[in-house]
């Protein structure tokens, strides 16, 4: 995504939300959120346009980039061939006499699907910390 198309996505939910960002601001924010799929990204501004009050930092956009991916995640069910069926996606395949597993054709297709959504395995963003196990953390001496 360059910095036009990013700014331009971002932009109406900055002025709804009465912020005005100067030219490092948004670079600041171009940067730290320039390797989210672009889908993703997209996905993130329309639900922190639905959910927060404010105007969303950059952690609290991979959050909602994260919550994305794993809704996508969830709604796109894989559902295996005949071939792979009874095996979750693998396939033996027997060349010069030895017997190996390969993933299944369906299987790959799936995870591109995935993939051209954004929705990979790779987390975008890493849970919240339990603030109440980070104060028991720092009584510890």
């Amino acid at each position: 995504m360059t910095k036009k198309e990013f700014t331009s996505l971002l932009q109406p939910l900055a002025l709804s939300r009465k912020v005005k960002l100067d030219v490092p601001g948004w670079k600041l924010l171009y940067e730290a959120l320039s390797d989210l799929p672009d889908a993703l990204l997209r996905a993130a501004v329309l639900r922190a346009s639905r959910t927060r009050k404010w105007f969303p930092n950059e952690a609290e956009l991979r959050e909602d980039a994260e919550a994305c991916r794993l809704e996508l995640r969830a709604a796109a069910k894989w559902a295996p061939c005949a071939l792979c069926e009874a095996d979750h996606g693998w396939v033996t395949v027997t060349e010069a006499n030895v017997q190996r597993l390969m993933r299944c054709e369906c299987w790959k297709a799936h995870q591109a699907r995935l993939a051209e959504l954004g929705a990979t395995n790779q987390p975008l963003a890493l849970p919240a910390a339990d603030t109440r196990a980070l104060a028991r953390i720092g009584d510890v001496e």
